[in-house]
């Protein structure tokens, strides 16, 4: 099973979507870049496989993840 995440904003830039899982890699004047980074790592010692990819329609990105069962 795959589960996802989408966004409400204007989608991942892509100069940043190669990084978007390293320690902080972030546009934001607010985070510190490192919540994707927890995650990731989280999904991984699970053996999961996590994602990330701008929505067809070019607006919005969408996060996904899966983990065995």
């Amino acid at each position: 099973m795959i589960a996802k995440i989408r966004d409400k904003g204007e989608g991942i830039h892509s100069e940043k979507l190669s990084r978007l899982f390293n320690k902080f890699a972030t546009g934001s004047f607010y985070g510190t870049g490192l919540r994707l980074v927890i995650c990731k790592n989280i999904i991984i010692m699970h053996r999961g496989k996590i994602w990330a990819e701008n929505n067809k329609d070019g607006i919005r990105g969408t996060i996904s993840f899966t983990l065995p069962h």
